[in-house]
């Protein structure tokens, strides 16, 4: 009998010591971390180059370039750059907002000596893609660029 009685004890505690709880469960974060990206980006987010400035196709010594940095999925902050003699250079900072499904975009200008992106008024996106954007301003302004 007390063989049977050790013995049930044995399996008894066996069994709770394979039975795995956890009496603080870890806990479970709403915050994103380095391996769960957040989506804050939009399809104006990039490196761009013009290829075309005020319909005119660029070409040396002319150079445009256009960094884009979102920081929502309907806005974000730019750099414009553009050069028409190689040398001189002519900046505009600003923020973007993209309205009415991203076929709108208006620049508002935070810092640089051009105004050509917020002077623009509410740009009219013609096409957005991976690759190409082309848009023209409420002056009639046309650019294209490409990654």
């Amino acid at each position: 009998m007390i063989r049977s009685v050790l013995a049930l004890s044995l399996v008894c505690l066996l069994a709770i010591a394979c039975n795995k709880t956890t009496s603080n469960p870890e806990p479970t974060s709403t915050t994103p971390t380095n391996n769960t990206p957040t989506n804050n980006t939009n399809a104006v987010h990039g490196d761009w180059k013009l290829e075309i400035y005020d319909s005119a196709t660029i070409t040396a010594p002319m150079a445009a370039t256009f960094k884009a940095t979102a920081n929502s999925t309907t806005g974000g902050s730019v750099k414009f750059d553009i050069t028409f003699d190689g040398t001189n250079h002519n900046t505009e900072e600003a923020t973007y907002v993209l309205s009415n499904s991203n076929t709108n975009i208006v620049f508002n200008k935070t810092g640089g000596n051009y105004n050509v992106l917020s002077g623009g008024g509410t740009w009219d996106i013609l096409e957005m893609t991976a690759t190409t954007i082309r848009m023209k301003s409420a002056m009639n302004l046309y650019i294209k660029m490409t990654k």
